[in-house]
């Protein structure tokens, strides 16, 4: 028989029934459990439940490690101390990790728990000094800390602490290099190497965060990189390199990159197609978007909300609101997102009701009504206009407790100053508490937008003061008023500030700036911001579009569409407005009609009130009166003022009594106290000479109390305003203007000017309306400017009416008359016997001559040869609309350029070498700019033929007696025609000092002495010389001086310019 031998349970049994000292002790052992160790739980709740969470973390230390009994009072302390640290008492915890030996197992734990809680109350101080002050740190502890770093400063010190972990010894994991990755702003180019040695460099999560890290930092040619050398590459992979590519504009490779996932079988999600989906909508392409759309249903029958929210917003951006319709209605499920982005489209479309409905329907949804979209509402209001909605939704807001919010009150001042009631708006910003840059924005837009520019710039002002930067919002508003208020001074120094603060970078504000600049009758320089706009967009297209439709060039503005088409761009219902608007103004029905059709049909978007009242202009324009009544039976909208005034506008120029008639007895019922109708009305019947009409119109405005609008015209000249009205005599000018205009009505008789009497309405004898039509308000100011500013100025003058034919006529013979370069070269060509001197000199041998000694002597500047000096001539041809002529480069000592022209040639300018080692780039491209003028200006030919003629008269047999007769008059060409190419640089440089330091270098300067000069010495220089002329006996000297000079004195050019 063999021994018992006891198994280990047993055993251990049996010792601890030997070490019971109590019968409670030997039933616990024999019940399967340890006496010392039940005790030691007892201990640790005790502590536990007394708040000494300290104490009882050593009593944890005691236990066994996995043992279930310390799992489970593991977890009890922890709940206890992620109380103190999710109650927000910080110290408390701090307190039980100062008393735990650094050496516990729980210190760690303890540690990174309350840095936790630090982050969670955005607490970066104590965070930082209980980071400093930790005895042991592991790779989550560095993590947390990372993630707490501020955004400004995030990037540098999230490298730092980085580099510390590794220099301390301390190996990262997963967690902490995809944090640092992902912190905005670190130095992802440095830290890549890095990661890659420390053995991540296999890892697809690590790889994806490192791609998405250089993509959103914009270097996508290293996310390119990193891209191609992974291993393996998953939907992640894709989808952030489709987003980084949509970034950056690159939507082609984007759609390549959805193409190449398909083909290698990656599985698509939801964020693939939301990619995909911003790709688009930055494409505008409602065509690819319906194929995504299609895409997205196969792939996903569910129909996942957050690409459903991101297709309405694609379509909602492309103006196709059946799509966003339809697409709403089918969705399954919606959230507030879903109705923010119906509601902002509605907003955008002008289509109020379905806004205001698809609001109730979050009301009765039970949407939370903090989330309602409160801003996008008050824009419905404000677009309506309906005052009473907008005062509804305000009352809502206060019940709300939501009017402190920044956002709502900003929203609150656009939607009562878009409902004309600037005063509540001025309330509403009196009494916000933080008037943000925003806010002044939205009143400064309020008050441009019901006409008070003056008080506008008075904010700006104020705005400037408080120590606010305006953005871009604010200075495409300010410019809006200066367009407003034709005050171009102030619209330069908008243009300079933004250039100064980086604006000029946006497409907003250089889309403000080019509309600012047309509509100041700037149109070259609204060409120049278009041109030198580094992107654009379907707004800069849109401005650059309206300016050719502002000044009648209806073939540019087409063109600019086609151009818009061709650079993928898709137009919006503002594009359309514009084309149809240019169309209206040259009568071109026909074109106007295709691309109303265009609109409609193709690219499915629902016209607006505007749009029918510009096709009806230009129908009404044409005489197609048969016409505009059908496309008023398609018209979705009631009776528009705007639209029957355009008909009685076209009723004006063909005299269409019967539909004036009928046009001017709605708007009298429509708009009963406005003027327009009646004056129209009763000037139609005037023509018509059926003044019992006119009589009876007149007496209806007098019993009504409708009082006529004065018509004024004013103009700007050195800052200053001055404003006249017809027949004014306020001005102290008067006598002088008055005179001045009767020398140019002399001028116009003598070129067939004929006065249109027709636009003299009223009952008197002709003599009588020749007299009226004389001192109309536009006259006047033209001619004050003419005696004010210097020959050649361009003149601006605004109205507050539109002008009358008569003085469209006037003004544009008045414009011929007054061009002193037209002027001194017909002077030239009607000299006796010029043709045959110019025959003489200008022979087919003396032009070979002239051509083979240039070529034969330059260098040709061209792209391959001399590039830079190409694209200065290149860039202001570009500005100056002019062909680029061929341009040599001629070694000579004397600084010098000079244009030659021949008959029939082409022409071309030779630049001398001393002058390129002379002036800098930017007054090289202002002297090449001053020769294209004369070029621009007809000048080359008469140029050549008057350098060479002053030369050479004295030496051609028989011409010798004509040379003193021919000089005067020669130079006096050659000197106006200096000066007018003196203005071209400046157009092109648009820097007056630029020029101006070209006069110095010419007048005095040489290479090694030109960073000397100084422009405001030589101006007070020039101002001297001025002051001392102006006398007698200096005037004299100073004729004397000039009578034999081609060139005006560079002291006085330099006023000039």
């Amino acid at each position: 028989m063999r021994p018992f031998k006891p198994t280990a349970g047993a055993r251990s049994i049996a010792s601890r029934l030997a070490g019971a000292t109590t019968p409670a002790d030997a039933r616990m052992v024999k019940a399967g459990s340890d006496p010392a160790t039940y005790r030691l739980e007892l201990h640790f709740n005790h502590l536990v439940s007394s708040g000494r969470l300290a104490a009882a973390g050593k009593v944890l230390d005691q236990m066994p490690e996995k043992n279930t009994l310390y799992l489970r009072s593991l977890n009890r302390l922890e709940l206890h101390l992620n109380y103190l640290v999710s109650s927000g008492r910080l110290a408390a915890a701090r307190k039980v990790l100062d008393q735990m030996p650094e050496k516990s197992t729980l210190y760690l734990r303890f540690l990174n728990r309350i840095l936790w809680g630090c982050s969670r109350s955005c607490d970066l101080a104590a965070a930082k000094a209980l980071f400093s002050a930790a005895a042991r740190r592991n790779a989550k502890t560095w993590t947390i800390m990372m993630s707490m770093l501020p955004a400004d400063d995030r990037g540098s010190d999230a490298v730092s602490l980085f580099r510390d972990m590794l220099r301390e010894g301390e190996a990262p994991d997963d967690v902490t290099v995809t944090t640092v990755l992902n912190v905005p702003g670190c130095d992802v180019g440095t830290l890549h190497p890095v990661v890659t040695k420390l053995g991540f460099g296999a890892s697809v999560v690590i790889c994806n965060t490192l791609l998405d890290a250089y993509c959103k930092q914009g270097f996508i040619a290293a996310a390119r990189r990193v891209f191609l050398e992974m291993p393996h590459r998953d939907t992640i992979t894709y989808n952030a390199m489709m987003m980084g590519c949509s970034r950056e504009g690159l939507h082609g490779e984007a759609l390549e990159l959805f193409a190449a996932m398909r083909r290698e079988g990656v599985d698509t999600s939801h964020f693939t197609f939301s990619s995909l989906l911003t790709v688009v909508t930055g494409m505008v392409d409602l065509y690819l978007g319906r194929q995504i759309h299609g895409l997205f249903v196969r792939a996903n029958p569910s129909r996942n909300v957050f690409v459903n929210n991101a297709l309405l917003d694609f379509y909602s951006k492309c103006d196709s609101l059946g799509d966003l319709k339809q697409l709403f209605d089918e969705m399954p499920e919606r959230d507030n997102v879903s109705y923010n982005v119906m509601i902002s489209a509605c907003s955008w479309n002008r289509c109020g009701g379905m806004a205001l409905q698809l609001f109730r329907d979050m009301q009765t949804l039970g949407f939370d009504r903090r989330a309602l979209p409160y801003a996008s509402l008050l824009s419905v209001a404000g677009a309506l206009p309906h005052i009473k909605i907008g005062r509804q939704i305000h009352a809502q807001l206060i019940l709300r407790g939501l009017t402190s919010e920044d956002f709502v009150g900003n929203a609150l001042i656009d939607m009562y100053s878009k409902c004309g009631m600037l005063d509540a708006a001025k309330t509403i910003f009196a009494y916000k508490s933080d008037k943000t840059a925003i806010s002044w924005t939205a009143l400064i837009t309020g008050c441009v937008q019901n006409g008070q520019n003056e008080e506008a710039l008075q904010l700006f002002c104020d705005m400037r003061r408080a120590g606010l930067s305006p953005d871009r919002a604010t200075c495409s508003s300010i410019m809006k008023s200066s367009s407003s208020l034709a005050v171009i001074g102030i619209g330069r120094q908008l243009h300079a500030y933004l250039t100064k603060s980086g604006h000029m970078l946006s497409v907003f504000s250089g889309s403000a700036l080019l509309d600012m600049y047309a509509k100041c009758g700037c149109l070259d320089e609204a060409i120049r911001t278009f041109n030198e706009m580094p992107e654009k967009n379907s707004i800069t297209w849109n401005a650059v579009i309206s300016a050719y439709a502002q000044y009648g060039q209806a073939k540019n503005a087409i063109r600019m569409f086609d151009s818009m088409l061709h650079c993928g761009l898709c137009p919006d219902p503002v594009t359309f407005l514009s084309v149809l608007a240019a169309c209206g103004h040259n009568g071109l029905a026909e074109e106007c009609m295709k691309y109303f059709d265009l609109m409609r049909y193709y690219y499915s978007m629902s016209p607006w009130k505007e749009h029918y009242s510009c096709v009806i202009d230009t129908l009404g324009r044409a005489g197609c009166f048969d016409k505009i009544q059908k496309v008023l039976d398609e018209m979705p909208f009631e009776d528009d003022p705007i639209i029957w005034s355009s008909i009685l506008h076209s009723c004006r120029i063909y005299g269409n009594q019967d539909l004036a008639t009928v046009a001017a007895e709605k708007l009298f019922t429509m708009v009963p106290t406005d003027a327009t109708a009646y004056v129209i009305l009763s000037n139609i019947y005037a023509k018509a000479g059926n003044w019992e009409g006119a009589a009876r119109v007149k007496k209806i405005m007098r019993d009504r109390g409708v009082k006529k609008e004065s018509g004024n015209s004013w103009v700007e000249i050195k800052q200053k305003i001055y404003m006249f009205s017809s027949n004014d005599h306020t001005n102290p000018m008067i006598d002088e203007i008055k005179e001045e205009l009767e020398r140019l009505y002399e001028e116009m008789d003598k070129q067939g000017y004929e006065p249109d009497t027709s636009c003299a309405l009223h009952m008197v004898d002709n003599k009588e309306k020749l007299e009226s039509l004389k001192y109309h308000s536009e006259r006047l100011a033209i001619t004050f400017a003419l005696i004010n500013t210097p020959p050649g100025t361009p003149i601006t003058v605004m109205k507050n009416l539109s002008s009358c034919l008569d003085c469209h006529a006037a003004i544009k013979m008045i414009s011929k008359i007054v061009n002193r370069d037209i002027i001194n070269t017909l002077l030239l060509r009607a000299i006796p016997g010029l043709n045959d001197i110019g025959k003489a000199l200008l022979g087919p041998v003396s032009e070979q001559v002239m051509v083979l000694q240039n070529i034969g002597t330059s260098v040709l500047v061209s792209p391959n040869q001399l590039p830079d000096l190409h694209q200065l001539l290149a860039e202001a041809a570009t500005l100056l609309n002019i062909e680029a002529p061929d341009l040599y480069i001629r070694q000579n000592p004397v600084p010098n350029a000079y244009t030659l022209a021949i008959n029939g040639k082409k022409p071309f300018i030779v630049v001398h070498t001393s002058l390129v080692e002379l002036l800098t780039p930017k007054e090289l491209q202002a002297v090449l700019a001053h020769e294209l003028g004369h070029l621009k200006c007809d000048h080359g030919v008469w140029l050549t033929f008057a350098n060479i003629l002053t030369m050479g008269a004295y030496t051609v047999p028989g011409f010798g007696m004509v040379a003193g007769f021919l000089e005067e008059q020669l130079y006096r060409w050659l000197r106006a025609a200096e000066l007018t190419c003196d203005r071209a640089a400046l157009l092109v440089v648009q820097d007056p000092k630029v020029v101006i330091s070209v006069l110095m270098k010419l007048a005095g300067g040489c290479p090694s002495l030109a960073d000397q000069l100084n422009v405001d010495a030589f101006l007070e220089q020039a101002r001297s010389y001025d002051k001392a002329a102006s006398n007698p006996v200096g005037w004299y000297i100073r004729n004397a001086q000039t009578r034999e000079l081609s060139h005006p004195l560079p002291v006085m050019r330099a006023l000039r310019d």
